[in-house]
């Protein structure tokens, strides 16, 4: 793992982290290090090239080390230093940042303690002294694939493959359909069920930074009625959608913005726009995970309520329903 020289406080003094495209990087780094400045005054900058249309994702440990003091903060800044997305906490107070590029460029990762937050990148020792600690930053670069748009409706549903008992993944991004305004857009997919089995949908979306997007997940059957929904994971905002199916069928999973949530799965753009549906910055990701099976309580399936954000868990396994599941 890499280490880098202070000062690298500054976009003119970042560290330069070999990524050009696609492709992984790691450092071992410690907030408090910078010889010209007071402790606590201490960032580190990161520049890294990404392509449009890749997806850069940049982990923080520092309180699963023993930095317990370390609150981290990340900042992504485009190549004229405006900030283009930020994270403060995923995994306690570590921090995961995702960001899907739309233009070809420069980019640089500021990391500093969450009281040191709002510092001016061209500006050494900018803002508010914070607490310090070291940390390892890991970057990755990949390409992005998104199901294809529009897939807002029934009839232009994505295809999972899943018919019968299985798993799929899926990349998507809530706001990419060209025929309608971004904050209406939602992503649908389409699965194949059978009596007694269950499926398991599960969003990632604020875990992995998302943060803007509240997740929403609707599940209809083959004539488009809404048979379950789901909006927080009881944890985060992050949706999780347990349904045992008692009547065969195609079913479909609806995914949306928590303020689009009344939307139409039969007419494109139906629904409400809202702020937090779509921003001009990476929150819109989505992903379809594998998850271990599981049984649901009576009281689970009743609320069938509680999640929302961007990685999807698609999961069905065979169970034996009982009079009080659906």
């Amino acid at each position: 793992m890499a280490t880098f020289n202070e000062p690298n406080d500054t976009l003119l003094e970042s560290t330069e982290t070999g990524i050009n495209g696609i492709g992984t990087a790691f450092f071992n780094g410690s907030i408090g290090d910078n010889p010209n400045i007071l402790p606590g005054l201490d960032v580190d900058i990161f520049e890294l090239q990404l392509n449009a249309g890749e997806l850069l994702k940049v982990d923080i440990d520092a309180e699963v080390l023993g930095s317990e003091d370390l609150d981290s903060y990340l900042r992504l800044f485009d190549a004229s230093g405006t900030e283009v997305a930020f994270n403060d906490d995923a995994d306690g107070l570590d921090s995961l940042l995702t960001f899907l590029a739309p233009t070809t460029g420069t980019y640089y990762v500021g990391f500093s303690d969450l009281s040191n937050n709002d510092y001016d990148p061209t500006l050494e020792g900018s803002d508010s002294e914070a607490d310090t600690g070291d940390y390892t930053i890991t970057f990755d670069v990949s390409a992005f694939n998104a199901g294809p748009e529009p897939n807002d409706t029934l009839t232009e549903a994505i295809q999972t493959g899943i018919n019968g008992i299985g798993t799929a993944t899926f990349d998507g991004f809530l706001g990419d359909n060209p025929n309608i305004a971004p904050g209406l857009d939602i992503d649908l997919y389409q699965v194949q069920i059978n009596a007694g089995e269950q499926l398991t949908v599960d969003i990632d979306a604020e875990v992995i930074g998302s943060d803007d997007l509240d997740s929403y997940l609707r599940l209809f059957d083959a004539s488009g009625t809404e048979v379950a929904f789901n909006d927080d994971d009881g944890d985060t905002s992050d949706s999780l959608l347990n349904f045992v199916v008692t009547t065969p069928g195609t079913y479909y999973v609806g995914v949306s913005d928590l303020g689009n949530d009344e939307y139409n799965p039969t007419l494109e753009g139906s629904g409400s726009e809202d702020d937090t549906g779509f921003i001009p910055l990476p929150s819109m990701l989505l992903r379809l995970t594998d998850q271990n099976p599981m049984t649901p309580s009576p009281q689970q399936l009743k609320q069938a309520s509680m999640a929302s954000a961007a990685s999807l868990k698609v999961e069905r396994s065979a169970i034996t329903p009982t009079l009080h599941q659906v």
